[in-house]
């Protein structure tokens, strides 16, 4: 009655009751709902990578960073076991060292396009003179990535090409602690000792098309791995 209502009840034996409650209020308007946000931006991506990079390590720390952003990956160490891959798997987009042996990178493009792949190819080099990179788009290559690695540049590439949206910090944050994972950087610097028995034995042999090829293997690594001693050696004065 304070609320100027009523309440009342109709009752049948051995059927029921019926309660009714009439109370003089106001209507309620109710705010619009949040939208659901069904594509929040994550700091990975869905999608398969095909992975060239002839050099075990640089292969190694590169596959655990595409992993880390949700990536699907298959690494090889030259651009014929890219090709072969292709034609197994349907990838999203594949990333290509430009110097391997058997078949380089800019070989392998080739193939792929003749054998119908139509996905993003992205270079991988550290050869990023101005002249090399137009060269790389002319003959067919969606993009580069430079070595070393900038973890931001190669996941804005990776949202571009892959059409997802990602929050670059937030994956950036995920990736760059990988660099400090000790067994990789143990292993570069275990296989150092290896490595320069090897280019000594191509030296005296005078096999200088191999020579350079190892050479350039180790100073990519070397600048992924931030050994800028061995990637940028300073020129000694000749006397």
């Amino acid at each position: 009655n304070l609320m100027h209502g009523s309440i009342s009840v109709t009752s049948e034996v051995n059927k029921g009751s019926e309660f009714s409650l009439h109370l003089n209020v106001p209507k309620l308007v109710l705010p619009e709902p949040f939208p659901v946000l069904k594509d929040a931006v994550k700091s990975s991506f869905e999608g398969k990578v095909l992975l060239a990079e002839d050099h075990e390590d640089n292969r190694e720390l590169i596959s655990r960073i595409l992993t880390e952003l949700g990536l699907s990956v298959v690494a090889v160490e030259n651009g014929l076991k890219a090709v072969e891959e292709s034609k197994k798997t349907a990838f999203d987009i594949a990333l290509l060292d430009i110097q391997m042996p058997i078949m380089n990178g800019i070989d392998a493009l080739k193939q792929l396009k003749i054998n119908g792949f139509n996905n993003p190819i992205i270079a991988i080099t550290a050869n990023t003179m101005q002249h090399e990179i137009s060269s790389y788009l002319e003959q067919g290559f969606s993009n580069h990535i430079k070595k070393p690695l900038v973890h931001k540049e190669l996941i804005s590439t990776l949202s571009e090409y892959l059409n997802q949206t990602c929050n670059i910090n937030e994956a950036e944050d995920k990736v760059s602690k990988i660099i400090e994972n000790t067994d990789l950087v143990e292993r570069f610097i275990s296989n150092l000792s290896q490595e320069k028995n090897h280019l000594l034995d191509l030296y005296q042999t005078q096999n200088w098309q191999e020579l350079q090829n190892q050479l350039h293997k180790l100073r990519g690594a070397a600048s992924i791995f931030e050994f800028h001693s061995i990637a940028w050696p300073r020129k000694q004065n000749a006397y």
